[in-house]
């Protein structure tokens, strides 16, 4: 059995969402790309409407990553994610790693930058994209379990229920933060970390019996 450590990403080790940051990067350097906001905006109308699946709109918002070097990506991450990380957060991450921890930081973030990022992390589970397309599910709340346990199997590794970490700012990840029993809620905004308050839907559910 492993000790583990849950990360996620946007909110949680940086302040704010790196998509957006991406997005709002590359119109800084490339302001005619504006336009394309329109049909960034028409992708997501249409998922709202239940016409499309989120993976569609969220593709049409990954836009610069049709667009972007490896060079252009690495600037971005130097100039608008690394300044960003909340400090603490990452003393933790790199505390954990010290200790002997494995580091997960799972994310809907796309893995083609997030894998760039310079944290210890021993596995780094993001949105695929490939060949400038996003490929599979949205990797976001639920949807993060079954990334995860594709590879504790590929690596045949058993967590340390007892003795591993989960870390984010969301309930949306409430189903990752159920994998360990040690549960961290950084603050939104300030990056503080203090006790896990989510509660589940169904909790609530049970605790205001009335609103039923």
């Amino acid at each position: 059995m492993r000790r583990v450590a849950l990360f996620d990403f946007d909110n949680t080790l940086i302040k704010g969402d790196s998509i957006h940051k991406l997005v709002l990067y590359y119109l800084k350097q490339n302001p005619i790309s504006f336009l394309y906001l329109w049909k960034v905006a028409y992708y997501y109308i249409c998922y709202v409407l239940g016409i499309f699946r989120i993976e569609k709109a969220k593709d049409a918002l990954l836009f610069p990553l049709k667009k972007m070097s490896t060079k252009e990506i690495d600037l971005f991450i130097e100039k608008e994610i690394v300044p960003n990380l909340y400090e603490n957060v990452v003393q933790e991450l790199e505390d954990k790693k010290e200790q002997g921890f494995l580091i997960f930081i799972v994310s809907a973030s796309a893995e083609k930058y997030l894998k760039r990022i310079p944290l210890p992390a021993d596995y780094f589970i993001g949105t695929r994209y490939k060949d400038n397309q996003l490929v599979g599910k949205n990797c976001v709340s639920i949807n993060k379990v079954p990334r995860i346990e594709k590879v504790l199997k590929e690596e045949n590794i058993e967590i340390d229920y007892d003795n591993s970490y989960g870390y984010s700012d969301s309930p949306l990840d409430i189903p990752m933060l159920d994998m360990v029993k040690n549960r961290i809620q950084v603050e939104l905004k300030t990056g503080m970390m203090k006790e896990y308050s989510f509660v589940k839907e169904e909790d609530k559910q049970k605790t205001n019996p009335e609103e039923n």
